[in-house]
């Protein structure tokens, strides 16, 4: 799948963003429309399906003043459109993705902490989505409001109560270096494995499904079928997947790298070899990355783990 960055303009300061790393030197920026269209058309000759598929990301996606046209534009061009968003929209928004529902892959509401205004306009516009059957999932970003268990219960009894969920829920854990209220490491503690069982055991009494958009590592369990029972509901992570197109003409690989692979889009004509170019460029960087000491004698750790990430984002802190 390909993250397109349409914007890096939004209307929330989330202190577990990747925003920043991200985007750089290129703040405030919208994606022009021949920008998207090149990234588009390159989609569109795929005849793998699962390569005509897209999500629209930012920023706040939906404050690209021409969202609603690149959103329609997706889907004249039979590419599978999704949305990463706070759900802070207007109704021109709202109705655009009612109309299209049946088109969309999947809306992703990022839960976060909002001021009053914008908790009433998130519940409402949820309410809204999932009365009109558009197809949407509640993540929770585990960062300061709900970073321990009790105060994770606490806020999703509340939207449980206010707005009703989706029969799935999404947990994701910040990425390496966004967080500054954390040091990455304790990610990779018991603790916060324990955390991690915790509210996967929360939200089964709840009846509903926990999904994890991120990974979990062995060391951060006390047994190895604590870790069995995390990784079941594992989603295929973003970490180290997928292309993330971004305005001004780049394309970028683990993006919220301080030192970021990024290349000339239009330099390329096949998504395929964008992909393959790209992460080929990110795997020569992360090999010269020594690895952690606690990681170095783990088995696991050449089977998909992000070691090198953290060490990653140790080294330039």
């Amino acid at each position: 799948m390909a993250f397109l960055n349409i914007t890096s303009v939004c209307n929330k300061k989330c202190s577990f963003c990747f925003a920043d790393y991200m985007y750089q030197s290129d703040k405030m920026n919208y994606m022009d429309l021949d920008n998207v269209d090149y990234v588009l058309e390159m989609i569109a000759r795929q005849e793998n399906y699962l390569l005509k598929t897209i999500t629209l990301t930012g920023g706040e996606p939906t404050l690209h003043p021409k969202f609603i046209d690149i959103l329609e534009e997706c889907i004249k061009k039979n590419i599978e459109p999704s949305v990463n968003t706070n759900l802070i929209f207007n109704k021109e928004i709202l109705d655009s993705l009612i109309r299209n529902k049946n088109k969309i892959g999947m809306i992703y509401a990022n839960v976060a902490k909002n001021n009053i205004e914008q908790e009433s306009i998130f519940i409402n516009n949820f309410i809204e989505l999932k009365a009109n059957n558009v197809p949407i999932i509640c993540n929770f970003i585990l960062y300061d409001y709900i970073s321990t268990i009790d105060k994770f219960k606490e806020y999703f009894d509340y939207l449980k109560n206010k707005m009703g969920m989706s029969k799935e829920v999404y947990i994701c854990q910040p990425l390496p270096g966004t967080d500054e209220g954390r040091d990455n490491f304790d990610f990779l503690s018991l603790e916060y494995g324990q955390y991690y069982l915790d509210i996967l055991h929360y939200i089964l009494l709840n009846k509903f499904i926990p999904r994890i958009d991120y990974k979990v590592f062995p060391c951060q369990f006390k047994t190895r079928e604590d870790f069995d029972f995390a990784a079941h509901f594992l989603l295929n992570s973003r970490c180290g997947g997928g292309t993330t197109y971004l305005p001004m003409n780049k394309v970028a690989y683990c993006y919220p790298n301080s030192t970021r692979v990024v290349d000339d889009l239009l330099k390329y004509n096949q998504i395929k070899s964008v992909e393959t170019i790209m992460l080929n460029k990110k795997e020569k960087i992360f090999s010269k990355i020594e690895r952690l000491d606690k990681c170095k004698n783990c088995d696991y750790f050449n089977n998909g783990c992000v070691g090198p990430c953290f060490a990653f984002f140790k080294e330039h802190k």
